[in-house]
């Protein structure tokens, strides 16, 4: 009987070791998870704090952000009276609306365009056999090596040639081939 309750004994205690030692690895990994949770929250504050705190000042007036700038308390970061002052300026003073369309026209004809001319040659240079395909293949790729600087004067003599320049099509007929995208056409259709 004494050796039943000692064995029952010595069972109870390996059972009661056991989750004690898996226990321990548990909060070890949960005290590592939370030290990467915590570094990732403070490089996230970090990078976003400036960003928010710019949104936050283009809510104030003029005055009210010289008049919190210094010293920095709860209101230097939060406006006082929060006012959309600032972006009707930005709209109807400075007309940023135009320079939006003309950013969008500008990325939205070139991304065309780009995606015409790289799909059309990427196919021909993949599927087409015709002589000197990879020397002409081989010459276009070359050309991503040359430095904008570098055309830059020829391109806008062509234009002004064309009688373009002022116009929207100058902004994106340049560009209208990019040799990388030619490149990632013809692996697309190989």
């Amino acid at each position: 009987m004494e050796i039943a309750i000692t064995e029952n004994i010595e069972t109870n205690i390996q059972a009661l070791a056991q989750p004690a030692a898996a226990s321990a690895t548990g909060e070890k990994r949960d005290f590592v998870s939370w030290i990467g949770t915590g570094s990732l929250l403070l490089i996230t504050f970090l990078f976003a704090f400036p960003v928010v705190w710019a949104a936050l000042t283009s809510l104030k007036s003029t005055a009210s952000v010289i008049a919190t700038r210094y010293p920095l308390s709860f209101w230097s970061f939060f406006p006082p009276q929060p006012t959309l002052e600032n972006y009707a300026s930005l709209f109807n003073e400075l007309k940023f609306g135009q320079y939006i369309m003309n950013t969008a026209i500008a990325s939205g004809g070139q991304v065309a365009l780009v995606v015409l001319t790289s799909t059309l040659a990427g196919y021909a240079f993949a599927r087409l056999r015709f002589p000197g395909r990879d020397l002409i293949f081989g010459l276009t790729l070359l050309t991503a090596f040359i430095p904008l600087e570098v055309i830059l004067v020829p391109l806008y003599q062509v234009v002004s040639g064309l009688g373009l320049t002022s116009t929207y099509p100058a902004l994106f007929l340049p560009f209208a081939a990019q040799p990388f995208g030619i490149y990632l056409m013809r692996q697309t259709f190989a």
